[in-house]
């Protein structure tokens, strides 16, 4: 029997399967069945994606002026409320209930700390805006590759205008633009093209996305973004077969990493002598961390992450500091939940995706930005990353296991053998993609 050479092709490709069923499939890999729902781009969804990376420039809604950002996120929100669902969202019923729970606590926390209300006020509905559209793409109101097709078009056409001196330059010669700041260019840089991996199918079209987001990315010299970056490419390429706990693992050790590469980082000359801007960052750092430590547990309310040094104020450059300074250990942990449940899916035992993988990494760079960076969590970069892990929860709930693909291709090779067949022809095209 085990000189058959049907036999010995049987197990090899069984334990070829298995492997591939058990951990996933590579980021590369084609995802057309299981991943991100892939639709003809939508024209509102573009252009008001792209007005997404206009944070350098402001408009006027009544009394206040708000970054042309801002106002097109509320006009993605109300063509979204002028559109029927797509998707039953009706296993969100307990997130939205407790999404309303923590904006009524935060609303309650702000009057108490007698913050004026116009301040409180305006970025409670910033936030309340956030969350809306993450409900709207999942439930299939907005097309998440439209508007991420329409962000990475003017991410790509700020790179020119920049070096042609036609958009803002506040930082030199690092790379800004349409981003106003080289940190928030930094974030969109390293999580929208490794996001963008999940509605992409082409292998060469998501190498080239990749390679060019490098491009860009040190371009802009932020580098707490390359560290997440990093991160992201090194989730790429290692979890898509690594189990559950060793995933668990290699945070922890990637953490580490992003820590000592920080530290080292600042050092190398192609960076410039950062000497002054290091003295002000572990200056902002140790006051953010004295007014954390009085904080207490319900937080200060809406728009207290911030320090005075001197005569000037600054805000945090640590995104943890500040979900718990304005909102204390409730707004935190919601926070922090949503991320790691929708995003990062660690413990999920579910098939895990091209697009779930991709998803994954972009919420990487997130929490690894986080910790330098003063705003990460609640930004429009981070919203599309929750939005497209709630997308795919929902697709993901009427997966099968992991062990059911693995039993499932167990029959299929051997009702294969039996008939003579070759084990690859009878693959079921309907089963999810693994390699």
């Amino acid at each position: 029997m085990d000189t058959d050479p049907r036999y010995r092709a049987l197990l090899e490709t069984r334990a070829v399967q298995e492997r591939q069923a058990a951990r996933g499939t590579a980021a590369w890999s084609r995802d057309d069945a299981t991943g991100l729902p892939r639709e003809p781009l939508r024209i509102p969804e573009l252009i008001l994606g792209a007005l997404l990376a206009m944070e350098a420039f402001g408009v006027r809604l009544g009394p206040l002026g708000v970054p042309l950002s801002e106002a097109a996120m509320l006009l993605l929100l109300f063509l979204a409320l002028c559109r029927r669902s797509r998707r039953d969202t009706s296993a969100l019923g307990l997130s939205a209930v407790l999404a309303g729970a923590v904006m009524v606590f935060l609303a309650v926390v702000s009057v108490n700390q007698g913050i004026p209300d116009m301040e409180w006020l305006r970025r409670w509905v910033r936030i309340a805006a956030l969350v809306g559209l993450v409900g709207c793409i999942a439930g299939g109101r907005l097309d998440l590759r439209s508007v991420l097709t329409g962000l990475l078009a003017a991410m790509a056409a700020n790179v020119p205008l920049f070096y042609a001196g036609v958009v803002p330059a506040p930082y030199g010669s690092f790379l800004t633009g349409f981003l106003a700041d080289k940190n928030v260019a930094g974030l969109y840089y390293a999580a929208m093209p490794v996001l963008a991996l999940a509605v992409v199918r082409s292998r060469r079209w998501k190498l080239a996305i990749l390679l060019a987001a490098a491009v860009c990315l040190f371009l802009t010299g932020s580098r707490t973004s390359m560290a997440g970056f990093g991160v992201a490419l090194v989730w790429l390429a290692v979890t898509p077969r690594l189990a559950a706990g060793l995933r668990v693992v290699l945070l922890v050790v990637l953490g580490w990493a992003v820590g000592f590469a920080e530290e080292n980082l600042s050092r190398l000359a192609v960076f410039g002598d950062r000497t002054g801007t290091d003295w002000l960052r572990g200056t902002i750092q140790a006051a953010t961390e004295a007014k954390a430590a009085t904080t207490p547990w319900h937080g200060r309310g809406l728009t207290e992450a911030y320090v005075t040094i001197g005569q000037d104020t600054w805000h945090y450059h640590d995104s943890y500091a500040g979900l718990f300074t304005e909102g204390g250990v409730v707004l935190l942990l919601a926070v922090l939940g949503a991320y790691a449940f929708f995003g990062l899916r660690v413990f999920s035992t579910r098939l895990r995706t091209p697009s779930r993988v991709a998803v994954e990494a972009a919420a990487a760079v997130v929490f690894v930005t986080a910790t330098q960076l003063g705003e990460v969590f609640i930004t429009i970069p981070g919203m599309l990353i929750v939005a497209a892990g709630v997308s795919l929860w929902l697709r993901e709930r009427d997966a099968p296991l992991e062990s059911e693909v693995r039993e499932r291709r167990r029959r299929q090779v051997l009702a294969a053998a039996r008939r003579g067949a070759t084990p690859e022809s009878s693959v079921d095209p309907a089963a999810p993609g693994l390699g």
